[in-house]
């Protein structure tokens, strides 16, 4: 537990808001690496064949969402070490953490169904999260990008 409580602690030195906007980015990629850690362990169905056979030893559709899922729990675990830093700044992290929210969402239906509007309300999550972790005008940077990227995907 104090190795949890040391991970998410923002040290004192820094600014105010900047220290804020650091403990919003912590828990929210604290909650992530959790949510991404159970959804991994679900998704193998506790089977740990594939850690002693490589990727082969699954099936291609599955050996795609563990890779995903490892690399993802890895970005989040710098990202949380990389937030702590005071020589980091807080709105890269913070960048980084809205890249990876988009990058899961991107990976989480396919075409045809986001075409069909079935995971539309999805792609507002990073909408909305951006001006909690970001500067406020980032919400309509976000929403751009979420327009672009459903448009890409859709086609």
């Amino acid at each position: 537990m104090n190795a949890v409580k040391s991970l998410l602690r923002i040290p004192d030195s820094i600014a105010p808001d900047d220290a804020r906007r650091r403990q919003i980015v912590a828990a929210l990629a604290f909650g992530i690496l959790l949510v991404d850690g159970f959804f991994l362990l679900a998704f193998t169905g506790g089977d740990v064949r594939w850690l002693l056979g490589g990727l082969d030893a699954v099936a291609p559709e599955f050996a795609l969402g563990i890779l995903v899922g490892f690399v993802s729990l890895a970005v989040l675990l710098l990202l949380l070490l990389a937030n702590r830093s005071p020589r980091v700044d807080s709105r890269l992290s913070a960048s980084l953490l809205l890249a990876l929210v988009f990058a899961g969402i991107a990976f989480s239906d396919t075409p045809a169904q986001l075409s069909d509007g079935r995971s539309l309300i999805t792609w507002m999550i990073p909408v909305v999260l951006a001006p909690f972790i970001l500067p406020g005008y980032t919400a309509f940077i976000a929403a751009l990008a979420a327009s672009l990227m459903i448009w890409v995907y859709a086609l």
